[in-house]
């Protein structure tokens, strides 16, 4: 998981060490470093959505097909607006879903045979579902960074570490795929609390200038 995701660390640790040498204040350097981790993830949704319809759509194809395509994508820019519009209200619905990834994970740990056999039917339906609250997650993150940091870090690790115990047996294409899947919500996690933390700098900063 670490490996696929050191490339994605590189880009978003490349454009916050230049916008930290040309703007030099931490306030809107973690202004600039939440707009990266959102930016990198919603890039990726894009095309995750793309790359898992044109599956969708070459079988089963036709209205099944969409219909797929919808249960997922649709509840996902729900929780994205939700997340980004009303953080506040969005809170519990977002800790929920969080908890829904978790529970998923720990059920493919216990029962990787039998999850293996439904996700040979109807795809892979975790790694999915965690794409679709991570996405949530990283709208809500946005406006609040380190619930959504400590919400995105489950989201990425619960599902790489379930389908890894199933790779037990026999199982590690599927823990590739998911460990690819969240690479992103890991680097967006990151991204927010660095964010927080120069948020925090910046403030001591300015009460001390006060003082």
């Amino acid at each position: 998981m670490l490996y696929a995701n050191i490339p994605v660390l590189l880009v978003a640790g490349v454009i916050v060490g230049i916008v930290a040498l040309v703007l030099r204040d931490a306030h809107r350097i973690a202004a600039v470093t939440r707009r990266v981790a959102i930016s990198l993830v919603l890039g990726f949704a894009v095309i995750a959505v793309l790359f898992i319809s044109g599956y969708a759509f070459e079988d089963p194809g036709g209205l099944t097909a969409w219909a797929m395509t919808a249960a997922w994508v649709l509840p996902m820019v729900g929780l994205a607006l939700w997340g980004w519009f009303s953080p506040r209200t969005a809170e519990p619905v977002m800790w929920a879903a969080t908890l829904v990834i978790l529970i998923l994970s720990i059920s493919w740990a216990a029962r990787g045979e039998a999850w293996q056999d439904f996700m040979n039917d109807y795809g892979p339906v975790i790694g999915i579902a965690a794409l679709a609250v991570g996405v949530g997650l990283a709208a809500w993150g946005y406006h609040r960074p380190i619930r959504g940091a400590i919400c995105l870090l489950m989201v990425a690790i619960a599902p790489v570490v379930g389908a890894g115990i199933a790779a037990g047996f026999g199982f590690a294409t599927a823990a590739t795929s998911t460990a690819v899947t969240v690479c992103p919500f890991l680097t967006c996690a990151l991204l927010y609390l660095l964010a927080w933390r120069l948020d925090r700098a910046s403030q001591r900063s300015d009460v001390a200038l006060v003082a």
